[in-house]
């Protein structure tokens, strides 16, 4: 196999790689968009009763009863969050940067495209500032220890709302680049 052979075998896996990602990300909004509250509300427990058979759920699993799994398990969760949180920031930063770019490079009429792009940039924004919310630092007080129920309860709250905003600035995301490849698009034809 010549230098050139492996070359486009290189960039022919690349490409199936991506193919297969755009059709994975695409599957997901799709299933996301057919069931927004769904997939929204997936795994929050809005009512306390709710919250009170997840927490004994959770208790089931654990071997003793000192309740450290608990609050592990919780703790965890909201690190997971912490963690796509970031990776969404870092993705609508780069979106911010490649509209701020497109609108710079565009002539100053306003046309639908313009329009789709600057949209694009304002949900940017705004899906930035719902993952910025996930990412608050919530700390565990004394006195909340000592109310291991309360303190359960109340973890649970969070990462219920910090799950929302996450999953709302995921699907804002993905909306803003549709509307930036739309924009770009739209404005190209004419």
């Amino acid at each position: 196999m010549t230098r050139s052979d492996r070359r486009r075998e290189r960039i022919r896996r690349l490409i199936l790689r991506v193919a297969h990602a755009i059709v994975a990300a695409v599957s997901s909004i799709k299933s996301a968009l057919r069931r927004p509250r769904e997939s929204l509300f997936q795994g929050i427990y809005r009512t306390d009763s709710d919250r009170r058979r997840h927490l004994q759920s959770i208790r089931k699993m654990q071997p003793d009863e000192n309740q450290s799994f608990e609050h592990g398990y919780l703790y965890g969760c909201l690190s997971i969050l912490d963690t796509k949180s970031q990776g969404v920031l870092a993705y609508d930063a780069i979106l911010i940067a490649a509209t701020t770019v497109t609108l710079a490079t565009l002539p100053s009429t306003l046309t639908i495209g313009t329009v789709l792009i600057f949209m694009s940039l304002t949900i940017s924004a705004v899906s930035s500032v719902a993952a910025l919310y996930v990412i608050w630092v919530y700390w565990t007080d004394t006195v909340d220890f000592e109310q291991s129920e309360a303190l359960f309860l109340s973890l649970l709250e969070v990462r219920n709302r910090r799950t929302l905003a996450y999953r709302s600035s995921w699907m804002l995301s993905h909306s803003a680049t549709l509307l930036l490849v739309l924009g770009i698009l739209l404005q190209r034809r004419l």
